[in-house]
């Protein structure tokens, strides 16, 4: 949160220690802060990607009810289904970078990485392509709007009622194989 600037850290330091008791724990850093845990992401996505908008909902009102930093959320929120994006393009192209360059890339502890990586099995790169974009607009207008909540619970619920589309390419490519089939078992 101090984005590298030893005085902002200092600043923040400073805060915790004046809302805190004599031991400062996670939990009460994130309420003086406003930010969620990571799990309540991949309580997100995985709402999102079971296409259950209704359990997303609920994740969304329990993380505002946490008083939380917008900006913060919106920016994990992003960043979430980025590492599900980049993740499910490494799982699917089958790249020979290792798992230490990709945590690294996204910034994942082993046990996140391999979360992330059961979230995307059996998912396309370019369903994920659509989730990532659906997720940048939603957090672009989340910022712009006066109704910050209102632009996420409609975001989280067209990104978990989006259809599953196919490629055109991916589709064209089944036609002709079936017109192949047929035509030879003509």
């Amino acid at each position: 949160k101090a984005e590298g600037g030893m005085r902002d850290a200092q600043t923040l330091l400073d805060r915790l220690n004046a809302f805190s008791s004599e031991r400062i724990s996670l939990a009460e850093a994130r309420q003086v802060f406003g930010v969620v845990g990571r799990e309540l992401f991949f309580a997100l996505s995985d709402a999102v990607l079971k296409h259950d908008p209704q359990a997303g909902l609920l994740l969304l009102d329990q993380a505002f009810e946490q008083s939380l930093d917008l900006r913060a959320f919106v920016t994990e929120f992003l960043s979430h289904f980025r590492n599900l994006l980049l993740v499910g393009v490494q799982a699917e192209g089958k790249s020979a970078a290792d798992d230490k360059e990709l945590r690294r890339l996204i910034e994942v502890s082993a046990d996140e990485l391999s979360r992330l990586k059961s979230s995307v099995t059996g998912l396309s790169t370019f369903d994920l392509q659509r989730l990532f974009d659906l997720a940048q607009r939603t957090a672009d207008q989340a910022l712009a709007s006066n109704f910050p909540r209102y632009v996420l619970e409609a975001g989280v619920t067209k990104m978990a009622t989006l259809a599953d589309l196919q490629p055109l390419p991916k589709i064209i490519s089944r036609l002709e194989s079936a017109l192949r089939e047929s035509n030879g078992s003509s």
